[in-house]
């Protein structure tokens, strides 16, 4: 578990791009939220900026850093009696300080009256996530909730986003713990990925694994052999022989920094040409872990992964034409229809929720409509610290490729081949580390 120094040491990072500003920065965490009536509600995950600065994961709190005395202040309610009957809560002021390095503790319910006596400061908060933190600020700042979001500070969520894209050392080795347990579910479904087993008893032995290493999924589990649905969690099939099955899976750690990976699993064994297709991917995948490191553009990695997968689909019968026509028509993105990866860390789309252009893109690197370039996530240079993952990936989805035959890019498909290939997804996806000059492959255990 981290300690106090952690989060006091980001806090202070963070006051540095308010220096001598007047003002108040305001963190509003999440609250519990019904499933489907008050008293029954979904597993409680704190919102991930306020996990980064206070790691505080408890329902109804909230804080507040005064940058013009260098104050922070942290507002809780807890339990009564009466919770404590229903729910195991041995929260305590001791336990706040000791665990977010805060001590001025105060009642949630003295925050309004706390912000109103400041009003001469201006209020910052960051860009909230959940319908119900919106109407929170809505009501402490007496603003109406349609313009909370646009109200919300633009150089705080920039700030935010400017330290967390950088790991730390612990950081690092938190999303190598959850990679371990990813190892371990990966291991496990290799045991049982065989014809007649179905989907939703590999998904029954995931979560079996992630609970057994005090883990949770950090996201829906993909697990499916209808593969050219990038997401697909019916978990309806059974495997049969020939198939490749998806597994792209992550876990949460007890920190929770999370893992994010891919695996496509032959079912007993498949025909030669999806043997061919597997390999075309997972070359795209290594070329692109050996090219990146610091200071180059994720965008470049994404195209040089285009630029394998549509030599080797016209290699292999598949495309046709010269590449540079396949790459510039977008022609490859019929088979290829997403971006390359994305950040990973607090969230498996790291800090994404905070604005995904802010993330990925600056002046420099805009987005792109093109539809080769229109769901990248992630498109600017790269740096020392960034978590990132790479997924190149080939798809035979009929209804994308339909959509192709009848416009201008069904000159560089040959539409004879694909009968076979319908349904067939192959995705490889791995965590790196970006470094200086190479990036650290952190889920190297788990085989390709």
């Amino acid at each position: 578990m981290f300690g106090k120094e952690v989060f006091t040491t980001r806090r202070n990072k963070l006051k540095q791009y308010f220096k001598n500003e007047n003002c108040l920065l305001l963190f509003v965490g999440n609250d519990d939220v019904a499933y489907n009536f008050k008293a029954n509600p979904y597993p409680f995950r704190q919102d991930s900026s306020f996990l980064y600065f206070f790691g505080l994961n408890i329902p109804s709190v909230a804080a507040v850093i005064d940058i013009s005395d260098d104050s922070e202040y942290l507002f809780i309610n807890f339990p009564t009696d009466e919770d404590r009957l229903w729910m195991d809560n041995a929260l305590t002021q001791d336990y706040i300080i000791n665990r977010s390095g805060v001590k001025n503790i105060l009642p949630f319910d003295k925050l309004q009256a706390f912000l109103k006596n400041h009003h001469s400061k201006q209020i910052y908060y960051p860009k909230p996530i959940r319908n119900n933190v919106i109407l929170k600020i809505a009501s402490l700042l007496d603003i109406d909730f349609r313009q909370v979001e646009n109200l919300s500070s633009i150089k705080l969520t920039k700030a935010i986003i400017e330290l967390r894209s950088i790991k730390e050392e612990v950081e690092v080795k938190q999303i190598e713990n959850s990679i371990k347990t990813t190892a371990k579910i990966f291991d496990r479904i290799k045991e049982f990925a065989k014809d007649g087993i179905s989907e939703k008893q590999l998904l029954a032995e995931m979560v079996k694994v992630a609970i057994e290493n005090n883990t949770t999924p950090s996201f829906t589990p993909i697990i499916t052999t209808k593969g050219a649905i990038l997401h697909n969690t019916s978990y309806s099939h059974t495997l049969k022989k020939g198939d490749i099955l998806i597994v792209d899976i992550g876990v949460e750690n007890s920190e929770f920094y999370s893992s994010d990976i891919t695996r496509s699993f032959f079912v007993d064994s498949v025909s030669q040409t999806k043997k061919e297709i597997y390999d075309i991917a997972k070359k795209a995948n290594e070329e692109s872990i050996k090219r990146a490191k610091e200071d180059v553009a994720f965008v470049d990695l994404h195209l040089l992964a285009a630029g394998i997968l549509a030599d080797g689909l016209k290699q292999l019968g598949v495309l046709k034409g010269s590449i540079d026509a396949i790459i510039e028509s977008s022609a490859i993105s019929v088979f290829y229809p997403h971006g390359l990866g994305h950040m990973l860390g607090l969230d498996v789309h790291d800090m994404e929720g905070l604005s995904e252009d802010l993330v990925g893109y600056n002046e420099t690197y805009k987005r792109s409509d093109k539809p080769l370039l229109k769901r990248l996530r992630l498109a600017k240079k790269l740096k020392e610290g960034n978590v990132v993952t790479i997924e190149p990936g080939i798809y035979f989805n009929k209804n994308l490729i339909n959509q192709a035959l009848s416009t201008n890019l069904k000159e560089f498909i040959n539409q004879k081949n694909l009968e076979e290939l319908y349904s067939c997804g192959i995705r490889i996806e791995d965590d790196v580390l970006i470094k200086t000059d190479k990036a650290i492959l952190l889920s190297k255990a788990i085989p390709k």
